[in-house]
């Protein structure tokens, strides 16, 4: 998750908190529902994986802040682009591999050759083609099928965001028509099994390109002065907390997820990302406060470590209590995701080169 999301560079875009703030909440979400869900707590977890899909509302709306807003300097090519964001999120993704990796092979049930094809599936991220097929052979790196979408996405957004400014379409001709996409990738992934619609980039990029029609409009209306109102912000991230914690079982894919859930997580992102500057409220206070910011902006490293420090505590202590060893878990994953982050992360985001706009030359002109 990452959409990304932690997974979009900081830098020319600024420093929005109450969306660090936004991006922390989906990924505690997922966090919450995993622990519960992996650890055979409980079989009916809630549906936290909805977090996901408010990392790629979020993470369309940031890349196509950037990628569409015109700019005064020199812009860079496409495959600047592309290696910029393998440089933001290969090195923590490698580190987690690396460093995880050989102890989930030791302490696991798997073996040392379905470890080593997973690290390679993981490192070439696919691994969203190989969970819709059922030929993912380990459950400790299922989180970075979100890593696959959003690479679909670099890949082809900036493509079509060029030929909608070569056709000198409008921002708000642009909005319409992304508005179009969205509609006809989500109806192209509703005949798909569950798990082609879940892992699979085609319904996922209608949700990121949600958050790109919401940055077009954004674009149109450059000093914002209009937006959500605070009580309407507060009761979308009611909603979405309701949806994270009531119990309910392993619906990820299936037709209640189709039309209740996905629906849920992409309008609550939608108005939260959308409140009206200079408003408060419950939602934004709490979004904006410092430990969520804090969680948020390390939310990359959380999202790909969460699973196998799990892992690892579970079968590397299974004479505790399953509950004393999902604790031990969560203790632990705050030095590992504040390491993971200070020597893997602040580095490339601290990168004045890594962390430029992403504009191809051609996006710029109209």
């Amino acid at each position: 998750m990452s959409s990304q999301s932690a997974l979009v560079v900081r830098g020319t875009v600024g420093r929005d908190r109450m969306l660090d703030g936004l991006r922390a909440s989906a990924a505690l979400a997922v966090v919450y529902v995993h622990y519960l869900f992996f650890s055979g707590l409980t079989a009916r977890p809630g549906a936290g994986y909805i977090g996901v899909l408010v990392f790629f509302v979020l993470s369309g709306y940031l890349i196509t802040r950037m990628l569409w807003r015109p700019l005064r300097s020199t812009s860079t090519p496409y495959r600047s682009f592309l290696a910029r964001r393998i440089r933001r999120l290969l090195p923590a993704l490698l580190g987690v591999v690396l460093v995880a990796g050989p102890v989930m092979t030791l302490v696991g049930p798997g073996d040392a050759l379905a470890s080593v094809r997973s690290s390679l599936i993981v490192l070439t991220q696919l691994t969203a083609f190989f969970l819709a097929a059922d030929a993912f052979p380990m459950e400790a790196w299922v989180p970075t099928w979100s890593l696959t979408v959003e690479w679909v996405f670099y890949l082809l957004w900036p493509i079509v965001l060029v030929k909608m400014r070569r056709r000198g379409l409008s921002t708000l001709g642009a909005t319409r028509v992304t508005l179009v996409l969205a509609a006809l990738l989500y109806g192209a992934a509703i005949p798909l099994s569950p798990s082609a619609f879940y892992y699979l980039p085609v319904g996922n990029l209608a949700v990121m390109l949600m958050g790109s029609a919401l940055a077009l409009a954004h674009a149109r209306e450059p000093r914002r002065t209009g937006g959500r109102d605070a009580a309407i912000a507060d009761m979308a991230f009611f909603a979405f907390i309701l949806a994270v914690l009531l119990p309910s079982a392993g619906l990820s894919g299936s037709w209640l997820y189709r039309v209740t859930y996905v629906p849920i997580a992409v309008i609550v992102a939608l108005v939260l990302i959308d409140q009206r500057p200079g408003t408060g409220g419950m939602a934004r206070r709490l979004l904006e406060s410092r430990p969520m910011v804090a969680i948020g902006q390390s939310s990359y490293s959380l999202y790909l470590w969460h699973l196998p420090i799990l892992w690892i505590a579970y079968w590397g202590l299974p004479d505790l209590p399953v509950a004393l060893r999902v604790a031990i878990a969560t203790v632990s994953l705050v030095p590992v995701v504040w390491l993971s982050f200070t020597l893997l992360e602040k580095p490339v985001l601290k990168d004045p080169v890594a962390t430029q706009s992403p504009i191809t030359a051609t996006v710029r002109s109209s």
